[in-house]
């Protein structure tokens, strides 16, 4: 089964960055069981800090991840820095994970990542005459 979220609006066409996680219908007590989490950058520029945590509570022991997780037994969450996403990139979370009892159990998955508005100035020094600023480079208060 495959779920996926655009945050922070729901919409793809609004929204920053998608989470889609894929995990089986069905597993078995005290099996380790594999699915995946992907983060997925909507926009052309550069995401910072991205940090993708899901919560699986305490029916739930984590056994593995690539990569590695920040991983609280107590609160049954887990937590992976994946750093800097580009423009479309995506990265993928591969989790290893063993229920303790038999039922029906929530996941939950949530992101946060920074983004920033980069541009460069040119210095000079001194002696050196300015650059005439060009009409796409001047911008007009309203």
């Amino acid at each position: 089964m495959t779920v996926s979220r655009a945050f922070p609006t729901g919409n793809h066409k609004s929204s920053v960055i998608l989470l889609e996680a894929s995990v089986p219908a069905e597993v078995v007590v005290g099996q380790d069981f594999v699915y995946t989490i992907k983060a997925t950058n909507l926009t052309d520029g550069p995401l910072e800090d991205v940090v993708v945590t899901e919560k699986f509570g305490d029916k739930f022991q984590l056994t593995g991840s690539e990569p590695r997780a920040g991983y609280d037994a107590a609160k049954g969450m887990a937590e992976w820095s994946l750093g800097r996403l580009i423009g479309a990139e995506t990265k993928v979370i591969t989790v290893s994970i063993t229920a303790k009892e038999a039922g029906q159990f929530p996941f939950s998955a949530k992101v946060t990542y920074n983004t920033s508005l980069c541009r460069t100035v040119t210095v000079i020094t001194s002696d050196q005459p300015p650059r005439p600023v060009t009409k796409s480079e001047s911008t007009t208060s309203h």
